[in-house]
């Protein structure tokens, strides 16, 4: 809503000024902080050394702002600058509240909180925190009313109102679909990330974690989680901000706790609870913790050269004789400060190139060529390029002829609350009333329907989707169409399986080299994912169509652009050598599976089958059970020992119970044909 306002800027694009609302706003949290330093070593250390507090209060302001998170989200629409202005407003309000004993400074703070939340909910787990700095201070005489902070918070939360008022418009791009209740609270309470949230507290192994909970060993698995996240956060801070502001973190943590009790357990309790909830996202997720740690390090740094250094200097000059000489004394303060200049500004140096985007800003993704490429009026089922074509046809208007549709809609439990006429106008629906969702099959027979219904007037394209062709045995409804994209092939109709461009891998990997020839974008880990997404899912498509060569080529790619020698490559690689028989180079590579992963699941099974070609099926099957005992979950082993039993007439009873095992370890509808292509062969 307030990106909104800088969309009437008269320069640029809507993308270009809402990316320069972004930085304007990181440009802003900067002020805030600065600000903020000042007043909390003004709080903690006294107001005698406040002029040397304004300049102390410039190098954690530095540090932050060449940070490679805070930096690279400073230079893009995204959510997080604007929470970290909002975090340090609050905490300066608060200061200030305290400082001057003004209630209006309070209330305001509220009010921030509120409008806060509906940008980023997680500044909730902070309330705690914030009601134990109201109670301090509020017994030590501080003005305000909580039932008026209560009024003023809600006041600003209520810009969550706008979500559900959004959604019932249908936009295009809906996230969460919060219109409905569910749709609201799943959205409010960011479930859609909840796998990452306090991960520390659900570990590996599901078998562990019961056991902790359940055993008296149950607090000592807690007691490890904190500590392998307080490990993990002091290094993040250590090499993303600087050692400078790691120790400055500590020193004014222990100065806090020895002059201001209050703040020490305000930023305790900050810093520990965004690191516990956030520590498997890191980076900008981190962004309030970078804020408490940034005023941390003032005070820390306000005591060393205000109040240590000062007083030493006082000492000296009292003592010095009126003609001594002041040759050999050294200006402590002010080799400090050019150190820490130099510092900052080398580390700016540093990472320019990291966050340089003038030749591709956000807007200017990989994937624009690929949403040009797409057929006039065609419906384009988005997968992992869903947020993408959404941005480039909202924001850009890249291409008004092509309807959307985010293929995971599909997936949800029930499509048609996010597939309605309102927001699909010009695509014939198929019935609700004639589909259950119940299941996975169910869902795919509503999608089959959808694009059967539509086929008939427009093409039907989707995008390279790994995870995609798992849910759904999709793969062989599509052929090659253009670099990603591929095109719903109506096989009754009598078109050719194969017919389709057959060189669409290599346009892709022509529009890669392109993108790859800009200055710095090799070191964007958002670019480099991407392809990472998109050239597994080549290799997975290929492979269910026994294209084995393309399989090989984009295998290829994987090991050589974007590094993948794990034990999952090495078995792809050998899966494919087999099907092309080129045994003896799968014989290569299960000698360095066996080197480097002894004993692992891709091992284990990598040996099954080549003990199986090579016609020794009693020791593939020893090697299939192993691998069954090393992930019991996969139906993967017991497919591959019942195929090798069906290879021996006497052994069909004990296939049949291997399929049947296989059948119940299936996870999704790709797992499960697979299988019952086996049982009905």
């Amino acid at each position: 809503m307030l990106a909104k306002l800088a969309t009437f800027l008269p320069v640029g694009s809507i993308a270009f000024k809402v990316n320069l609302f972004s930085a304007l706003l990181a440009c802003f949290s900067l002020g805030i902080l600065y600000l903020t330093s000042i007043k909390i070593q003004c709080l903690v250390l006294g107001r005698k050394g406040e002029a040397c507090y304004r300049w102390i209060a410039l190098i954690p302001a530095g540090f932050l702002a060449f940070c490679l998170p805070f930096w690279s989200n400073a230079i893009k629409a995204e959510v997080y600058t604007l929470n970290a202005f909002f975090v340090c407003l609050i905490i300066y309000l608060l200061l200030a509240w305290k400082e001057n004993n003004d209630a209006r400074c309070l209330f305001a703070a509220a009010f921030i909180y509120g409008l806060s939340a509906g940008n980023h909910a997680t500044v909730g787990l902070f309330l705690p925190a914030i009601i134990a700095l109201y109670c301090f201070w509020k017994r030590e005489g501080a003005p305000g009313c909580l039932s008026l902070c209560t009024v003023f918070f809600l006041i600003g939360f209520s810009v969550y109102a706008y979500l559900p008022l959004r959604s019932f418009t249908e936009p295009s791009f809906d996230w969460g679909n919060p219109e409905t209740l569910e749709g609201f609270l799943y959205q409010v309470t960011d479930r859609k990330d909840a796998n990452v949230h306090f991960s520390i507290f659900k570990g590996g192994d599901p078998s562990k974690v019961e056991e902790a909970s359940n055993a008296s060993n149950g607090l000592l698995f807690i007691a490890i989680g904190i500590w392998e996240t307080a490990r993990f956060f002091i290094l993040d801070v250590w090499n993303r901000l600087s050692p400078v502001v790691a120790i400055g973190m500590f020193g004014g943590g222990w100065i806090c706790l020895r002059k201001n009790l209050p703040l020490f357990i305000f930023f305790t309790w900050l810093i520990g609870i965004n690191a516990v909830f956030f520590k498997d996202w890191g980076g900008e997720s981190f962004f309030p913790a970078y804020v408490a740690v940034c005023l941390l390090t003032s005070v820390f740094f306000g005591f060393l050269f205000a109040e240590t250094l000062g007083r030493e200097a006082e000492e000296k000059k009292s003592s010095r004789l009126s003609n001594e000489s002041r040759f050999g004394d050294l200006d402590w303060k002010g080799l400090g400060s050019v150190a820490m200049f130099l510092w900052i500004v080398t580390v700016g140096i540093m990472h320019f190139p990291r966050v340089d985007r003038s030749e591709s800003y956000s807007g200017e993704t990989l994937l624009k060529p690929v949403f040009l490429s797409l057929e006039n009026d065609a419906v384009f089922l988005a997968g992992i390029s869903w947020f993408q074509f959404f941005y480039h046809n909202d924001v850009g208007r890249l291409r008004d002829d092509v309807v959307g549709v985010r293929v995971w809609d599909f997936l949800e439990s029930n499509p048609p609350s996010w597939i309605t006429p309102l927001r699909f106008p010009e695509l014939v629906l198929p019935d609700p009333g004639i589909h259950r969702f119940d299941s996975r099959q169910k869902s795919w027979n509503y999608l089959l329907a959808f694009i059967q219904l539509n086929h008939k007037t427009r093409p039907i394209l989707t995008d390279q989707n790994i995870e995609l062709f798992d849910q759904f045995p999709m793969a062989s409804h599509f052929v090659p169409y253009k670099n990603v994209l591929l095109k719903y092939s109506d096989r009754n109709a009598g078109e050719g399986r194969e017919n389709g461009n057959l060189k669409a891998f290599e346009e892709f990997e022509k529009i890669v080299q392109v993108e790859a020839s800009q200055a710095g974008i090799l070191l964007h880990k958002n670019w480099i994912n991407k392809i990472g997404y998109y050239v597994p899912s080549f290799a997975e498509y290929f492979k269910s169509r026994n294209r084995f060569e393309e399989e090989a080529q984009s295998l290829r790619l994987m090991y050589e652009f974007l590094g993948q020698r794990g034990a999952v490559w090495r078995k792809k690689m050998i899966a494919n050598l087999i099907a092309r028989g080129q045994v003896d180079q799968a014989d290569s590579h299960l000698k360095i599976l066996k080197h480097d992963f002894p004993q692992s699941y891709e091992t284990l099974m990598a040996d099954g089958w080549m003990q199986a070609v090579r016609g020794r099926p009693d020791s593939a099957l020893t090697a299939f059970r192993q691998a069954s005992v090393v992930q019991p979950w996969n139906f993967e082993p017991h497919l591959e020992a019942a195929k090798t039993l069906l290879s021996l007439d006497r052994k069909s009873s004990e296939a049949k119970k291997e399929l049947e095992h296989a059948r119940e370890k299936s996870s999704n509808l790709k797992e499960l044909t697979r299988v019952l292509d086996v049982k009905n062969a």
